[in-house]
C-alpha cells in the first residue's frame, strides 16, 4: 500500500498527516496568523461529543503539543475546515450541513495548556 503525506509547512515547524486505508486521518489544517497554533479536523483522535478539531500548540523548540479537543467550544456534530481571520480574532468552520460558524480566538488562551501560555 502507498502512503501519501500532506505536509503543512509554517517559517520554523512542519505538522505531518499520513495518508492510510484510502482517508486521510487528520485534514484541513490552519496555522494562525502568528504561527503560535494549529487548528485541525481528524477522523482517527478521539472525539468528544462528536467534535472532530482539534487543536495543536507550537512550543518553544519548534515542535507542536499534543493536540486537544475543541469540544469545549465547538459544538456543531462534524465541525471542519476551520480558517483564522488575518486579524486573529476569529475563528470560522462549517458543521456536517454546511452551515458556517463561528466563535472568538479568545477561547484559545483557554484551551491553551498551563505551560504554554
Amino acid at each position: 500500500m502507498t502512503k501519501s503525506i500532506i505536509i503543512v509547512l509554517t517559517l520554523i515547524s512542519l505538522y505531518l498527516s499520513v495518508f492510510g486505508q484510502g482517508i486521510f486521518k487528520d485534514t484541513h489544517p490552519c496555522v494562525s496568523p502568528d504561527e503560535s497554533y494549529l487548528i485541525f479536523d481528524s477522523d482517527n483522535r478521539e472525539r468528544i461529543n462528536n467534535c472532530e478539531l482539534f487543536i495543536s500548540f507550537k512550543k518553544s523548540d519548534a515542535s507542536w503539543t499534543n493536540p486537544i479537543n475543541m469540544e469545549k467550544y465547538i459544538k456543531q456534530a462534524g465541525a471542519t475546515m476551520v480558517k483564522v481571520t488575518l486579524d486573529g480574532k476569529l475563528i470560522f468552520y462549517h458543521d456536517n450541513s454546511g452551515i458556517s460558524w463561528w466563535v472568538s480566538s479568545e477561547i484559545i488562551n483557554d484551551l491553551k495548556p498551563e505551560m504554554h501560555k
